[in-house]
């Protein structure tokens, strides 16, 4: 399947434009420039130290520095009005997939 890139969620229909605009301004606020969405998984999964679903985010949240992680937090947490829309046992792979598909 094809790489999904960040400009590819800002020509996304109306039925799952809120996750496209909630994705948009959680990888606006990662300090670290991101272009295809695949690449913003890798770094957060790098960073909360495992597959990045609903629970490992609030699990990060709960224990990030955010004298020193403040960027990294504010994505997170943006992120995580994603899984709102999805299973609660999803992972943001599971999520990417889906956005593939529906572009």
């Amino acid at each position: 399947m094809r790489d999904l890139f960040i400009s590819d969620l800002e020509k996304v229909n109306s039925d799952v434009r809120e996750v496209a605009d909630s994705l948009i301004l959680a990888v606006n606020d990662w300090p670290n420039q991101v272009v295809k969405v695949e690449d913003y998984e890798l770094e957060l999964s790098k960073f909360i130290g495992q597959e990045v679903t609903a629970k490992a985010i609030t699990l990060a949240l709960a224990s990030i520095d955010y004298s020193v992680h403040s960027w990294q937090a504010e994505s997170l947490s943006e992120l995580l009005n994603i899984f709102s829309f999805y299973d609660s046992d999803a992972s943001f792979k599971k999520i990417i997939e889906d956005l593939k598909t529906k572009l």
